[in-house]
């Protein structure tokens, strides 16, 4: 199985470490967590893969929506990251845009770390901007004390399905999703 590194993690009991299965400690998770941080935050796409080692007829059918193969107790085999580098025209055209007063947003799927990596290398956001995860933990701690934190607009929504991005483009150009 492949897919987002966290999500693919979260099936898993095991790590493949030197040809030996081991348990996913939380020693192992956090080596895990490091690795896709670095990765992530240098603007690449990092995808996990898992494995099960499992004995069916020569056969049988597997079917993703009826679910009829193992999605637990997986064995996480490791992480591949590729390198999907903005046009190079990218940074050049958001200038244009704000010169002609048009705000800009990046609406992604990517994990945040690497959104906020590939923002940063575009110039859509500045170093000191922080993605809307760290923004609610932050409004969050506001709240907690009783501080009214001032209004912000986003440059970057990410973690969204195929279908969200779409019904945010539709609904900021005001289309008809």
């Amino acid at each position: 199985m492949k897919g987002a590194p966290e999500r693919v993690l979260d099936r898993c009991s095991t790590i493949y470490v030197d040809g030996t299965d081991l348990p996913l400690t939380d020693e192992w998770v956090e080596k895990f967590q490091t690795a896709y941080e670095t990765l992530g935050g240098l603007g690449e796409r990092v995808l996990g893969f898992c494995d099960k080692h499992v004995k069916y007829e020569a056969d049988y059918v597997f079917d993703a929506d009826a679910g009829n193969f193992p999605m637990t107790e997986l064995r996480f085999v490791g992480l591949i990251s590729l390198i999907d580098p903005p046009r190079p025209n990218v940074p050049a055209a958001i200038d244009r845009c704000r010169l002609a007063g048009i705000r800009v947003s990046m609406v992604t799927g990517d994990h945040p770390t690497t959104a906020k990596a590939i923002a940063r290398i575009i110039g859509l956001i500045s170093v000191d901007s922080m993605t809307p995860d760290e923004l609610e933990k932050e409004r969050a701690q506001a709240r907690s004390l009783n501080v009214t934190p001032g209004s912000a607009t986003l440059a970057v929504a990410l973690r969204l399905t195929t279908a969200s991005r779409r019904l945010i483009v539709c609904h900021c150009c005001n289309f008809d999703a």
